[in-house]
């Protein structure tokens, strides 16, 4: 089954723009390169896009312009390689994606005319991109969603598309189906945009994402919304795993959200050892899921759905319930 999210239009708030020559002349656009002979797409132009990230989309060119950064066409040339904003008009981040820091104290001067955009910046060096680093504006975004407001410190994950979260928060519920005694466990938790309303269902949730800004947010938003039975913990899947499996930790109920890797056979056999008897399985690539279920070792099949957040475009967020007798 497939299950639409979101609107059809002005829906996305999150975006990745490229410097791309338009034709034959020297006009530098900011969005995504297109088929041989067909014009650039401007980002900040597309309807896909909600209109607070086409306004950063727009401040974020004008303010490289404006204190003249060159622009990165080439793939070892200095100057901006990318431009990522998130976020609504009043609530979002304008992050260059640079090759030296010396742009550093001219960005953040044209940026204190905004004040309610966060610039951050990634120098590119021999190993690729460096961390995120705030060069001015607040030090965290936020978001409400169904009454929970959401802290997001860079680089916690948020979403390309905050309307269709109340969609597939609804969704983990019913296909995880939580029980007032049960304990669960949640790997790539982010900044508890599931945790809470899981919280609101189970006994206890833990919570384990791998960047540390995530889980010190998360710890933050539970706390706001008065939740007392979660805990958050930094970790990657498999560590997490097996540290659980040492500590002797027993789970009802896991959720797993994944990127567009793999979660690896050996882990998800692994989590068999935590002794849930249900897991929902998260992720943007079919072709990791597929490559999971090859080797699930004593997970059984349960229930696949697609959803689609991003309507009109590739993008569909694949669900899937493995079930194994309780141990």
């Amino acid at each position: 089954r497939v299950i639409t999210a979101a609107p059809t239009d002005g829906y996305r708030a999150r975006a990745r723009a490229r410097p791309v020559r338009r034709g034959d002349s020297d006009t530098i656009v900011l969005g995504m390169p297109a088929h041989p002979g067909h014009a650039p797409i401007r980002l900040a132009e597309c309807p896909a896009q909600s209109s607070g990230t086409q306004a950063l989309l727009r401040l974020g060119q004008a303010m490289v312009e404006a204190v003249g950064v060159p622009w990165a066409l080439e793939p070892d040339a200095p100057g901006v390689r990318s431009i990522e904003v998130e976020g609504a008009i009043d609530d979002g981040r304008v992050s260059l994606l640079i090759s030296a820091a010396d742009w550093d104290a001219p960005l953040a001067q044209a940026c204190a005319a905004h004040p309610g955009v966060q610039l951050t910046r990634s120098v590119l060096g021999a190993r690729g991109p460096g961390p995120w680093e705030t060069l001015d504006g607040p030090s965290a975004a936020r978001w409400t969603c169904e009454g929970d407001e959401f802290r997001v410190t860079a680089p916690a994950w948020r979403p390309h598309s905050p309307q269709s979260i109340p969609v597939l928060r609804a969704t983990i519920l019913r296909l995880l189906d939580p029980q007032p005694t049960d304990d669960l466990l949640e790997i790539g938790c982010g900044v508890g945009t599931s945790s809470l309303p899981l919280a609101r269902r189970a006994r206890t949730v833990l919570g384990v994402d791998m960047e540390r800004a995530a889980v010190v947010d998360a710890t933050h938003n539970a706390a706001h919304a008065g939740l007392t039975n979660t805990t958050f913990e930094v970790g990657e899947a498999d560590q997490a795993a097996r540290r659980l499996i040492r500590r002797g930790r027993r789970f009802d109920r896991l959720l797993v959200h994944l990127m567009r890797r793999p979660l690896g056979g050996p882990t998800l056999r692994r989590l068999t050892l935590l002794g849930a008897h249900r897991l929902l399985y998260i992720t943007p690539s079919v072709a990791s899921l597929a490559r999971d279920l090859a080797d699930r070792g004593a997970w059984r099949i349960e229930e696949v759905v697609y959803l689609d957040q991003l309507p009109g475009t590739v993008h569909l967020l694949s669900l899937c319930v493995l079930t194994q007798d309780p141990r």
